[in-house]
């Protein structure tokens, strides 16, 4: 008779255990059903490169002490390293039984206990398991059968694997299409760069092409923020670029989409170019670096997926962790190569925040298939908006500059402005702004008249342009040189230094002993320069003299468009090393003639009243 009313209402300990179960096979959670019956279900969980992790889970509502011992004893016999038990019981003696246990097989077993009410109340979950202890509360049990029960446990494992595969098939589908047509672009602008840069004018034409200037962004060239990012003067670099782009933007532009794979290059390079510009927004070197902070956007995108898994097969979340470590040898060499470190780290932390904080979500297992009206709307937005921005940047920077035009008049308007700026007069026009050209306007504008500076402490001096400024001692002691102008803000400077003999010399043949040791000197400290990669030798050295004493001149063409010459001159009194430093966007009118430095050197102590009666009694000496 009691069999005809059916099998009564369950426990609450068992309703607890199919929550729990349910929960942990929900699509979000990596697990996998392994085996089950009415009062034990076995699961795996995959990981990437490791072997798979197991959690038992077990309805003990029914157990005793030694039945319940039986069965963890079974359960310690298989061949499993990482293994979960988790207990589902009420029974006061269960806590007891547990520990002994857990003393007994020690790490081969994880041992947990939870109540009717979801409690946990022996042991320290984490990962999956605790995420579904933490859900299992919103799962709402049903007075199904054993029967029932089972066969929605193993429809919920074929929807998980079908969910997989259709994450699989949506992945695949996704076309990246932004990756080929950014490597179209830097190829393109690589290719125009060298159709339209002259022998020697490689730097005024990554200028007109939009190359990030500091202070032109300053005064209102936005654009020069993200054109920057896009131009490189040296097939290494680009080619670098190029194959670092294919290998991680193909597999994260699938994971982002084309949209906000498009909006973190927009960002990182934005960034990389902020962090280039805002510590010194009045210099007026160009800031040298490339596609290289996009780059580091997308290696901190893949870092942001290989840690932040939930919701990620974990087929896909090993093959983007292989993605990831795969990007960080050439990243060390964008590092190594790279003079622009800080625009890497701003590119990085960029990639890293917005993925790892879901701003820029990536395709996950419980996104709706098809996606949304909304979802795809957003896409296409952000895919146009991004596009349109660095398209535009790009046009706004090649036809305010025309770098494609032979007319001189365009880098003289330009040359112009940039002399403007050098000088400190601001609110320059700029090259697309300015009508017509005045090739002697640079000189007009820059203040060359002559001055004279007497270098402190040595007695010596010398006559400079006004447009150098005063004199800037730079260093203490014998190590002393007088700085005058300021690369950075006037395009050029000039170090001199300075040392007078102990006596001075009698005979020409001390002054050619002392000028080819100084010469000597100078050639071993410019030669490990030039091992260490900063400068170039042109030519050969050129030989001079000032008043039938010894100089000479080399000439060095340095990194980011910088030249060098070093001058050097030794006479009765004194030796001077001149050492300069200027830019390649400096008008030839503004550069310094070392040699005509060198032959303003005067000796001031000569002209002194000591020395003057020193002289007139070596004179009459000589008249007795």
């Amino acid at each position: 008779m009691l069999e005809a009313l059916g099998p009564g209402p369950l426990s609450p300990v068992t309703l607890r255990f199919r929550s729990l179960v349910s929960a942990m096979l929900s699509p979000s959670l990596p697990v996998r059903l392994d085996s089950q019956n009415e009062t034990e279900v076995q699961l795996r969980i995959e990981r990437p490169d490791k072997p798979p992790e197991y959690i038992v889970i077990l309805d003990a509502v029914k157990e005793d002490e030694r039945s319940l011992q039986l069965r963890l004893a079974r359960l310690t016999s298989e061949s499993v390293s990482d293994q979960h038990v988790v207990v589902l019981s009420n029974q006061g003696w269960l806590p007891d039984v547990l520990r002994k246990a857990a003393e007994t097989y020690g790490s081969r077993l994880k041992l947990y206990q939870i109540d009717s009410d979801g409690k946990v109340l022996m042991g320290s979950p984490s990962g999956p398991l605790a995420e579904a202890i933490k859900a299992q509360g919103e799962v709402v049990p049903t007075q199904e059968t054993a029967a029932e029960f089972a066969a929605r446990l193993t429809q919920a494992e074929a929807s998980k694997g079908a969910a997989v595969e259709r994450f699989e098939e949506r992945l695949q589908a996704q076309k990246p299409i932004a990756t080929f047509v950014l490597l179209a672009v830097l190829i393109g602008l690589y290719g125009l760069f060298r159709l339209w840069a002259g022998p020697d004018g490689a730097l005024w034409t990554l200028l007109q092409m939009g190359i990030c200037v500091p202070r032109f962004v300053s005064e209102g060239e936005l654009w020069r923020l993200l054109v920057g990012g896009l131009l490189h003067d040296q097939l290494l670099a680009v080619g670098l670029n190029v194959a670092v782009l294919l290998s991680l933007g193909y597999q994260t532009e699938r994971m982002l989409g084309t949209g906000r794979f498009l909006l973190l290059v927009l960002l990182s390079l934005l960034a990389g170019a902020l962090c280039a510009v805002i510590p010194s927004p009045q210099l007026l070197i160009p800031r040298k670096f490339g596609f290289s902070p996009a780059l580091f956007g997308v290696i901190g995108a893949l870092l942001a997926l290989a840690i932040r898994t939930k919701g990620l097969p974990p087929e896909t979340v090993a093959r983007v962790r292989k993605v990831a470590l795969a990007g960080l040898i050439p990243s060390a060499i964008l590092t190594v190569l790279s003079g622009e470190r800080a625009s890497l780290v701003g590119g990085l932390v960029v990639g890293l925040l917005l993925v790892g904080s879901g701003l820029l979500p990536s395709l996950r297992l419980s996104d709706p298939d098809p996606p949304s009206g909304s979802s795809k709307l957003v896409g296409q937005a952000m895919a146009a908006l991004s596009a349109l921005t660095l398209f535009g940047s790009v046009l706004a920077a090649i036809f305010i500059g025309k770098p494609w035009t032979s007319d001189p008049s365009v880098r003289e308007r330009f040359g112009r402005t940039m002399l403007g700026q050098a000088l400190g007069k601001g609110g320059g026009a700029t090259s697309g702004s300015q009508t017509g050209s005045d090739p002697a306007g640079t000189a007009a504008e820059a203040d060359l008249s002559p001055v004279a500076h007497s270098l402190p402490g040595v007695g010596v001096g010398l006559v400079l342009p006004k447009l150098l400024g005063d004199p800037q001692p730079q260093g203490e002691g014998t190590a002393q040189t007088i700085r005058f102008g300021d690369l950075t803000g006037k395009l050029q400077q000039l170090d001199v230094a300075v040392r007078r003999h102990e006596a001075p010399f009698k005979k020409q043949a001390q002054v050619l002993v002392a000028f080819d040791q100084a010469v000597a000197l100078v050639r071993a400290d410019k030669q490990r320069e030039i091992k260490a990669g900063r400068l170039t030798l042109l030519g050969e050295p050129r030989s001079f003299s000032i008043d039938n004493m010894p100089a000479t001149e080399l000439s060095f063409s340095g990194a980011e468009g910088v030249k060098a010459k070093t001058a050097v001159l030794v006479n009765k009194q004194v030796l001077v090393v001149l050492s300069y430093l200027y830019s390649d966007l400096l008008p030839p009118n503004l550069q310094l003639g070392l040699d005509k430095v060198l032959a303003s050197v005067k000796d001031e102590f000569a002209d002194s009243p000591v020395e003057q009666k020193k002289g007139k009694k070596k004179k009459g000496k000589k008249r007795r």
